[in-house]
Order: structure tokens, then sequence, then C-alpha cells
């Protein structure tokens, strides 16, 4: 992340969310990471690639639902990516084919993972691909079936529980913005 690194840690319901998040000129980078403190339950986790993918499918679903809502972002294609093994999912939004937001979702054992850049201005390619290619696993072997999951729900909640994280840094540096002008 280039930029200050604002840290914002809390437990929200069965979510320990870790946030990690900064502004460089006029780029966004988020980082989030939530841990299911409840993730024994049965049909909390995937337990499959099958419901992996579903699973995505339902954090994507929650995050494009709430971009939209808040900000008029459209889901503009998706892509099934692969980091260092591990299989993730990326998403595109903004306003017709002019991107915005760009964002990967990535389970690794009972820890979900969105990782998010977005420059409404500007949308700079080259900033955002060396963001997405400096992540990086370092724990060994963390899994990505760690249930027998048929409970989807979850995944759409996440994902709109990070697309509010989203719009909230938006919406805090357009008044930021606004502000200076005057």
């Amino acid at each position: 992340m280039q930029g200050e690194i604002t840290k914002t840690d809390s437990i929200l319901g069965m979510y320990d969310m870790k946030s990690r998040t900064a502004l460089f000129e006029g780029s966004y980078y988020v980082f989030q990471k939530l841990i299911i403190l409840n993730s024994e339950e049965e049909g909390i986790m995937p337990g499959d690639e099958e419901s992996l993918y579903k699973y995505y499918g339902y954090m994507s679903k929650g995050f494009i639902n709430t971009l939209e809502a808040n900000s008029g972002y459209k889901l503009i294609d998706t892509t099934r990516v692969d980091i260092q093994g591990y299989k993730a999912l990326k998403i595109r939004a903004g306003f017709k084919k002019k991107k915005a937001v760009e964002a990967i979702f990535l389970v690794l054992g009972t820890a979900n993972y969105i990782i998010s850049y977005t420059n409404q201005d500007e949308f700079n390619e080259k900033e955002k691909e060396i963001f997405f290619k400096s992540i990086s696993i370092s724990e060994n072997n963390p899994g990505q079936f760690t249930g027998v999951s048929s409970a989807y729900r979850l995944g759409e909640m996440l994902g709109e529980l990070s697309a509010v994280l989203v719009i909230i840094i938006i919406v805090v540096v357009l008044v930021i913005r606004s502000k200076k002008k005057k």
C-alpha cells in the first residue's frame, strides 16, 4: 500500500475484522481480514471447490449490491484467479466499462480476505497491479475447504460489510476534498 496506512480492528457479531486502508494520490487501498469466530459450526465455511466459488459468488453479490446502492457502481466482470496456488475471485465494478473498483476475495482457513483498489477519478492500472501482485500468503498450508458448506448467505453478508468500508472511505475523502476547495 502506498501512503499512510490506517489500521482498524473490531469485532462485529461473529466476525473479528481487521482492516488496513491507505489513500495515496486519489487511490484507495483496502485490505480486510474477516475471521469467523464460530467457524466450527457446520455449514459456515466452504467444503469443496464448488462451494468455494458459490461462497465467492455470494460475497461478490453482497459487495456489488452495496456498492450499487450507495455509489451507483455496477459489476463489470468477474474472473477466477490463482494466488500462490489458492483459488480466489476478482471482480471489477464501475460505470459502464470505466473501472472504479477492483476487488479480490480469498478464503484461507476460517479467514475471509477482501483486498480492493479504487480510484473513481483516474483508475491507475499500474498502481493496481503492483498492489495486487504484492499479495503474499505466508502461512503454511492454511487450506481453503474447512467445512461442509451450503451456508452461502454468510459470504453475501461479508461482501456487504466489505463494500460498506470502501464506501465510507470514498465519502470521507470526498468531504475532505470539498472542504479543501472552499
